[in-house]
């Protein structure tokens, strides 16, 4: 174990994964990139996909450590499917067949149910009904049902992370994990949009990934990932109209209003035949407000992990740095 690992990022190109290269390789560490489409820079890259097992092979060539953020997907279940859950797999698979000491696997708290009120750890575990949310939720939550048992069966090193809603360099203003912008200004929410959510800065999420690498006997464990600055999304609104000094608005929905209009659309497209009609269940939409809080006190423990506890520290990470500097003459500033 130790800073020089040959480490196997797959999906490196991507938003956290961008973040986890960039931390990897200040630490001292040997990192190559799997990529679909992979491009020129100063981190050596290859070729590949999760789907195509011997493009694996030959991508964990000599690797000690693999990092999988990989996601995929398209119109069908059966995409998702194949991506998700046939991904994770192969990339378990190939993990287990060259001996690579650890692997830690990027899910999300997506892939939990976050509609009651309360707290809840890492013990619940993910949805209990899949079948029930969306396809991408549902992809996580096999995905991570199917490292489990590999862990559990064969010895898999796996550690699953699930990082929240993630900011900050690379991410936008109009943030989807907020709600649903119908313009760049303007978002709207399922319910009141008052409760906190699981933000979390995309340095702090790459810092736990760092720090899963070598921390000791966290082989078979998740760890949820939010940070200690959590605005609601009527707080986050606010922020970004104060900061840049923008009409930002919340536009709050029912629960009720919304799957009205939802059955509608899934009606039209069934009509239609179309492949994309993801049926939008009740139980997913209840979900949408994430009233559920989450623990995160077994990252702080077993990591060693230390998120922006500062509001203004998170606000300038997350916020004001999606805001251009004023032009001169600019009579909001």
């Amino acid at each position: 174990m130790g800073s020089r690992d040959r480490i196997l990022v797959i999906g490196g190109t991507g938003f956290i994964g961008r973040e986890l290269v960039t931390q990897l390789i200040a630490r001292g560490s040997d990192v190559r990139v799997l990529s679909r489409r992979p491009r020129a820079g100063d981190v050596p890259m290859v070729r590949g996909e999760v789907a195509d097992r011997e493009s694996l092979r030959a991508a964990t060539d000599g690797v000690t450590v693999v990092y999988d953020l990989s996601l995929g997907g398209g119109p069908t279940w059966d995409d998702y499917l194949r991506d998700f859950v046939g991904g994770a797999r192969n990339v378990a698979e190939v993990c287990l067949e060259r001996g690579v000491r650890r692997l830690i696997y990027t899910s999300t708290t997506a892939a939990l149910h976050l509609s009651a009120r309360g707290a809840i750890d890492e013990s619940a575990g993910p949805d209990g009904k899949p079948e029930r949310r969306s396809w991408y939720a549902r992809g996580k939550i096999l995905a991570e049902k199917t490292l489990l048992a590999l862990h559990k069966d064969r010895g898999l090193p796996v550690v699953i992370v699930r990082p929240g809603i993630v900011v900050g360099r690379g991410s936008k203003l109009a943030h989807p994990g907020v709600g649903t912008w119908r313009s760049p200004t303007v978002c709207e929410v399922v319910g009141p949009g008052s409760t906190p959510l699981p933000f979390v800065l995309v340095d702090d999420v790459a810092a736990a990934m760092v720090l899963a690498k070598d921390a000791d006997g966290v082989e078979g464990a998740t760890f949820n990932l939010a940070g200690d600055v959590r605005p609601s999304a009527a707080q986050w609104v606010a922020w970004a109209g104060e900061r840049s000094r923008r009409n930002f608005r919340l536009v709050t929905q029912s629960i009720a209003g919304i799957q009205a209009f939802r059955t509608t659309v899934w009606l039209g497209k069934s009509l239609l035949r179309r492949k994309d009609n993801e049926w939008q269940s009740y139980w997913e939409l209840k979900n949408a407000p994430q009233r559920t809080q989450l623990d995160c006190a077994a990252a702080k423990a077993r990591l060693g992990w230390e998120p922006v506890a500062d509001e203004s520290e998170f606000v300038r990470r997350a916020i004001d740095l999606h805001i251009p500097a004023p032009k001169p003459g600019d009579l909001r500033f």
